[in-house]
């Protein structure tokens, strides 16, 4: 079987709690997009922000932002995989 390249990239919003360490947090993102990115050989870009910050930039409704929000896929900790 075979399978066709995909030139597109992956581009990731994570959303964290207010009280989550964002540091750390990026941390361990920028780890899984480098691995993403070996695995499939498509970019993994990845943005980690702040459930507030999330809320009142995707709330705008302005470029970037409401993209994301659109046709976004939204996982949580009870979806599934390890929390």
């Amino acid at each position: 079987m075979l399978f066709e390249a995909s030139l597109s990239d992956i581009d990731l919003v994570i959303v964290v709690k207010d009280k989550a360490d964002l540091e750390s947090t990026e941390d361990r993102v920028a780890e899984a997009s480098a691995k993403v990115t070996r695995l499939f050989g498509n970019q993994a870009t990845a943005i980690v922000v702040r459930k507030s910050d999330y809320e009142k930039k995707t709330g705008q409704k302005r470029g970037f932002w409401r993209e994301v929000a659109e046709p976004g896929i939204h996982l949580s900790p009870g979806a599934g995989g390890n929390h």
